[in-house]
């Protein structure tokens, strides 16, 4: 028999779950007020006032069917920090109904921060598992497998140079191109994000060579950024190959990077002085406007705020903010190019 207290638990916990299932249903989406929420969402994690990063983030997802599982992934830590235990439950459900499996929420800051509260317990024992039946089942998973085979094959083409190579490419590329007409775009609503929550999805590295731009008059240019507008892609995801199809539409998807040179190649002090650590590139005013405006159009903030928090995010990873491209490594092997990357730049201090 049940004490009054196990009833009062139960029913509070039986609406989270009926909460969570019609939560997706309920709404119209609205992606441009979306990003915006998600912004200030994350500059109040860079100050460290989690209540009010946990009060966008919840703003943020009243305003779209399904939020970026990335947003999620930051919220359940806000709302852990913000003493809301519900709010981990629910994100750790959206989380779980786009695929993450409970393994890797078990990992999760937000779920050793609660580990032993009892709505952890209830949510391993009855919600998770309602929310993975409902991955498995609503999820287009053949569709992930075909795209996952795309991957596979681009792959294979690289590493073994066919002499038919170009026709392999332009192949596996009308592929992906027959399969958006007939799903639409592989967002993770169509797809999710898998087990351990792919912020980039795999097929897409196949955008990332010259054969994507010559096809149909680069017809992935205006695709990727339809998806972003239409938030089926996340913009600093689309914003890198955006940026790989026509560099000309400057985004500035990297926000921070290092070069990687052997000193010995190096004999300008002040150069030697940046090679091998992180630094972040500073911009004249015109650039940023220019680069601002182009980002406008996606949806996407300012460069600076996205700056700041791929900074943030190299010394505190425990958040998801840099995406593809949010921080890269550039090799090089002559002085002249590692002064290129590096004459108008600032050393980032504090990280390795």
């Amino acid at each position: 028999m049940y004490t009054k207290k196990r009833v009062l638990i139960l029913i509070v916990y039986h609406f989270i779950i009926a909460t969570y299932f019609t939560n997706s249903y309920s709404q119209t989406n609205n992606y441009s007020s979306y990003y915006s929420a998600i912004s200030k969402a994350e500059l109040a994690i860079l100050d460290s006032n989690y209540t009010e990063s946990y009060f966008f983030y919840k703003k943020a997802f009243k305003t779209v069917s399904s939020g970026f599982a990335k947003d999620y992934f930051n919220a359940a830590i806000c709302a852990a920090y913000a003493q809301d235990k519900n709010g981990v439950v629910s994100c750790f459900s959206q989380l779980a109904l786009k695929g993450v499996s409970l393994a890797y929420l078990k990992e999760h800051l937000a779920w050793k921060y609660l580990k032993n509260d009892t709505i952890l317990a209830f949510f391993e024992k009855r919600i998770f598992e309602q929310c993975r039946k409902k991955y498995l089942s609503e999820k287009n998973l053949l569709l992930k497998d075909k795209l996952l085979n795309i991957f596979h094959i681009d792959q294979d083409i690289i590493l073994k140079k066919y002499p038919d190579a170009p026709k392999r490419h332009f192949n596996n590329i009308q592929t992906l191109d027959s399969l958006i007409n007939i799903y639409g775009f592989p967002s993770e609503d169509i797809i999710g994000v898998g087990d351990s929550l792919e912020t980039s999805p795999s097929f897409l590295n196949i955008l990332y060579n010259d054969y994507a731009k010559y096809y149909e008059y680069n017809k992935f240019f205006n695709i990727v950024k339809m998806a972003a507008i239409d938030g089926k892609l996340h913009p600093s995801l689309t914003a890198f190959y955006m940026s790989s199809l026509k560099p000309v539409f400057e985004l500035e998807a990297t926000a921070v990077y290092k070069v990687s040179i052997d000193s010995s190649q190096v004999n300008d002090l002040n150069i030697k002085a940046k090679i091998n650590k992180w630094v972040f590139p500073i911009y004249s005013e015109s650039h940023l406007l220019k680069i601002n405006n182009n980002r406008k159009e996606i949806g996407w903030e300012d460069f600076l705020s996205y700056q700041k928090k791929v900074i943030f995010n190299l010394k505190y990873p425990k958040f998801i903010f840099s995406l593809s491209g949010g921080a890269s490594i550039y090799i090089c092997n002559q002085e002249y190019i590692a002064e290129r990357y590096l004459a108008n730049v600032d050393i980032i201090e504090g990280v390795k």
